[in-house]
């Protein structure tokens, strides 16, 4: 018998989803960009992309001479146009390593001072005048393999002011990336010349959020309860696995249910597999008889028991050995149930049971001369012989029968003699026992 339990458990009591601010370990060794200026030299710790990058450590180079935003330099990068030379329609890009790599199931926040320089002075090569350098875009790229551009997580719009003004991005990952990359890029569908000026990049500094799971990504429901799975922050839009666009959902049946969740530019993702506690079943069996000496072992183990038996044990592993009633209840934390088995001791237990006729012919029925005997025999020992009083098959193991062969041969069809000794264990009182018969072997 059982009863159940009904409950609604809220998730978002148990902060399922939670809105933080904390601080990031992802940095650059130079967000700064600080180094000695340079015309086609880059900062220290940033690294050249492209076949044709080579940033410019400014101020200084190309007539560049806007003071920095943070620091004492910055860098500048170009896309070039249809100019007749060997760099035509070629970006710049630089990069960079992370301290440490972007998570995934977080909300990471980025910060960059851009700026043009419409002061920009450079006469390509073969060109008889210098040419415009018009605005371009930035683009933010994360890789894990030095300049292979792998998620773009940010494109600027097209930045056409000489005064620093800083551009803020969200965004979230599914793998781990290492690998930060910054390329300009034109501002229209045609190449051309143009330039951009980068400083001051912050990683972290702005408030974010991270996906909590809750109990290590599972929730174990017991049978007909239901939960509540909240989204508890600040968000735009929420999109749950059900199709549900609301803040919190009701879930009943077992599934693996997700949500997204957008703020700004950043898409936030969180899990969490829903399962349902199989039915509590305890089966102790019907009435029994045993031969003393022999015992009956129970483990009635299930996930969250607590176990009660009628002698007061709390175990869920119980061993009898004498003659009674006996009686558990289990109680999972969704149900409780209870059975009982009564146990009787017989007095006499060393006879056996043996058959006087079997058919070794590979059917699988009656194809073995089978004794039973009491389990706690000991010291056993089979002999059987043939019409003239030869051995012909020899055990001292209870488990082992004679399959009609005689040295992996087949036996003739007949009447065979048998001898069986063992001890057994009876009343308290070990007894040497003797047991013979015929045994007919028909093919």
């Amino acid at each position: 018998m059982y009863r159940y339990f009904h409950r609604v458990w809220k998730i978002s009591s148990l902060t399922f989803l939670f809105f933080t601010q904390f601080s990031f370990g992802q940095t650059i060794k130079n967000p700064s960009f600080e180094g000695p200026p340079a015309d086609g030299g880059s900062p220290p710790d940033w690294t050249p992309c492209n076949t044709f990058s080579s940033p410019d450590t400014q101020p200084g180079a190309h007539y560049v001479n806007k003071t920095p935003s943070h620091g004492n330099s910055y860098i500048s990068l170009v896309t070039r146009g249809n100019n007749g030379v060997s760099s035509d329609q070629h970006t710049e890009a630089i990069k960079a390593y992370l301290d440490e790599d972007f998570k995934v199931k977080q909300c990471y926040s980025i910060t960059l001072d851009l700026a043009h320089s419409s002061n920009f002075y450079y006469t390509p090569p073969g060109q008889p005048k210098a040419l415009p350098w018009e605005p371009v875009i930035l683009k933010v790229w994360l890789s894990n393999s030095d300049c292979q551009k792998t998620k773009l997580v940010f494109q600027s719009p097209i930045i056409d002011h000489n005064d620093w003004r800083p551009y803020t991005f969200n965004f979230s990952v599914q793998e781990e990336y290492n690998v930060l990359i910054l390329e300009a890029n034109y501002s229209r569908d045609s190449f051309h010349n143009g330039n951009i000026l980068i400083d001051n990049l912050q990683i972290g500094e702005q408030p974010s959020n991270k996906v909590e799971i809750f109990d290590e990504n599972k929730i174990t429901l017991c049978p007909d309860e239901t939960t509540i799975l909240k989204v508890d922050f600040p968000h735009d839009e929420i999109l749950w696995s059900t199709g549900s666009t609301k803040k919190s959902i009701e879930v009943k049946e077992e599934g693996i249910y997700w949500v997204e969740v957008k703020q700004g530019n950043c898409t936030l993702y969180g899990s969490i597999n829903v399962e349902l506690r199989d039915p509590l079943v305890l089966e102790l069996g019907n009435e029994t008889t045993l031969c003393y000496g022999q015992v009956l072992q129970f483990d009635v183990s299930v996930e969250n028991g607590k176990y009660l038996w009628n002698d007061g044990s709390t175990s869920p592993n119980y061993t009898i050995q004498k003659e009674g009633t006996y009686s558990v209840s289990i109680d999972n934390g969704c149900e409780i149930t209870e059975d009982q088995i009564t146990v009787y001791y017989k007095e006499e237990c060393c006879g056996i049971d043996a058959p006087n006729i079997f058919t070794p012919n590979g059917d699988n029925v009656n194809d073995l001369f089978e004794i039973y005997l009491n389990p706690t025999v000991s010291r056993y020992n089979l002999r059987i012989f043939n019409r003239w009083g030869k051995v012909v098959y020899q055990t001292e193991n209870v488990d082992n029968f004679w399959d009609g062969t005689i040295n992996g041969k087949k036996a003739v069809s007949g009447e065979y003699y048998w001898v069986v000794n063992f001890m057994c264990l009876e009343n308290d009182q070990i007894t040497d026992n003797q047991y013979k018969g015929f045994i007919t072997l028909l093919r």
